[in-house]
């Protein structure tokens, strides 16, 4: 499969992944599980899930990228007391509400 190559490429050559994962955390982890061991590091970028996923992923040594679905008041929910926004303004009800304010396209 041609991501199981590109994860022992990552090993092979020492450079970082940079992943994303959507809605198929069990098959995910268990394929990164032997490379991680191999030494493979990296991020999973855009990160949509819960608080469990993201302590699996932080155990194996990986990073966590925080999309801007924590700042959503039903999705972010997931995350809630682990991760927060740095920037309250980017909320998306929030800026949704600005837009309508000001009339912007």
């Amino acid at each position: 499969m041609a991501f199981e190559q590109q994860l022992s490429a990552a090993v092979e050559t020492g450079k970082p992944l940079f992943l994303h994962c959507r809605d198929a955390f069990t098959d995910f982890h268990d394929m990164l599980a032997p490379v991680i061991a191999d030494g493979a590091r990296g991020v999973v970028h855009c990160f949509t899930g819960n608080r469990v996923e993201a302590e699996a992923f932080l155990a194996m040594g990986l990073d966590i990228g925080i999309t801007g679905w924590v700042t959503d008041l039903q999705r972010g929910q997931a995350l809630s007391g682990f991760a927060a926004p740095d920037a309250p303004c980017s909320m998306r009800h929030i800026t949704r509400a600005r837009v309508e304010q000001f009339g912007w396209p």
